[in-house]
């Protein structure tokens, strides 16, 4: 049996990059297990260092501009040699873009980029489990990945492709895609 050429396993591997050096090694089971969702290998070996400047509008909203962080992520990747079809970039800062007040996450099918904040996700209170933690990191994991892959918001509220716009938004969804996602997802290829 022939082992696949780098060029087929980088095919099908997303990379998963820290953002200026955010410990990410807790959510590793999570982030892995959203790779694997779409059939994709989790890779971890990235030696690229993730940083951009800080504008005054990111000072002043104490937050980082999720379109610009992706530019810089893409641009770092590039000039780093490691150019990976899928990649998810991992923050802890909080994010915004455009005229949302936040984000949980954004990417961008065409640079195969995307970019994860765990900032609200890891927020808790009395009631929330450190395994909620962990699925509500897999779930929009799995959601930008969705997106690198051409899945589009779902309307179902449980699939892992619905927008979600708060916590509850996010917990509401089940840890799957469903079946209508599912079927885009076998037309686009993957």
């Amino acid at each position: 049996m022939s082992r696949p050429t780098s060029s087929v396993r980088k095919n099908r591997e997303v990379t998963i990059l820290s953002y200026e050096g955010h410990d990410i090694s807790q959510f590793r089971d999570s982030l892995e297990s959203a790779a694997i969702l779409y059939g994709l290998e989790p890779n971890f070996a990235s030696d690229a260092f993730i940083t951009s400047d800080i504008s005054e509008l990111e000072k002043q909203r104490n937050q980082r501009d999720a379109v610009k962080v992706i530019m810089y992520a893409k641009n770092t990747l590039k000039s780093s040699d490691e150019n990976p079809r899928y990649s998810l970039v991992v923050t802890r800062h909080d994010l915004f873009m455009n005229k949302m007040h936040f984000v949980f996450g954004l990417a961008n099918r065409e640079m195969g980029i995307g970019i994860l904040s765990t900032s609200r996700l890891t927020l808790r209170d009395e009631n929330v489990t450190p395994s909620q933690i962990k699925e509500r990191i897999f779930k929009e994991a799995a959601h930008e990945i969705g997106h690198l892959g051409g899945l589009a918001h779902c309307e179902n509220r449980t699939c892992i492709m619905a927008f979600s716009n708060t916590l509850e938004e996010v917990d509401q969804k089940l840890p799957l895609l469903c079946d209508d996602c599912k079927r885009k997802l076998r037309i686009e290829g993957r």
